[in-house]
């Protein structure tokens, strides 16, 4: 039998559209590298954050600068 740990998401509600981080969401100024691929693969536990890789557009609309942000994780990963 294998035990693991319960994982809790959140969510928001921004503009009344259901999307999967909290409203009040802004991404870190600064990663280091070890970072980045913790957020990418595991998420940010400490607030409930989803794996970065499990965003999409619509979900960093609301952030300041996300789209931008979260395009270049993206090539920063496939890079990687």
């Amino acid at each position: 039998m294998v035990v693991t740990k319960q994982r809790r998401e959140s969510a928001g509600v921004v503009n009344g559209v259901l999307i999967t981080l909290p409203a009040d969401f802004s991404f870190p100024n600064s990663l280091t590298a070890r970072q980045m691929v913790n957020s990418w693969f595991i998420g940010r536990d400490d607030r409930q954050i989803v794996p970065y890789r499990r965003l999409s557009a619509k979900d960093v609309k609301h952030v300041s600068g996300g789209q931008e942000y979260r395009r270049k994780m993206v090539g920063y990963m496939k890079a990687f």
